[in-house]
């Protein structure tokens, strides 16, 4: 494949070329696909631009903040299924003692 036949994905808020693909697109309409790893931004549709124009690009994009993490709007959706599971089960485990320690107090008040 030739240089000029490759084409890559730029961030419109930032002008970085490190965009990443969260997978596909999720049962719900327009979920964001696209993660800029230098800023966050999201979306389900980012520019493309061939490389040897992204050559010309400048390393440090801009607005560029080298401590700002990128901050994901659903952190869940990047858990794998192990780690739902467990949180389902513990948040499970949560709501029974809950309703163990209601049901205690309603048993000694008309007790």
């Amino acid at each position: 494949m030739k240089k000029e036949d490759i084409w890559i994905k730029v961030c419109p808020e930032c002008h970085s070329k490190e965009v990443t693909s969260r997978g596909a697109i999720s049962g719900r309409a327009l979920s964001p696909n696209f993660v800029c790893q230098t800023c966050g931004f999201q979306s389900a549709i980012f520019p493309e631009i061939k490389l040897e124009d992204a050559e010309h690009l400048p390393n440090q994009p801009r607005n560029y903040v080298p401590s700002k993490m990128p901050f994901f709007a659903d952190q869940h959706a990047r858990q794998g299924p192990t780690t739902r599971l467990i949180l389902g089960i513990i948040a499970l485990a949560m709501l029974a003692a809950i309703l163990v320690a209601i049901f205690e107090v309603i048993s000694w008040i008309f007790t």
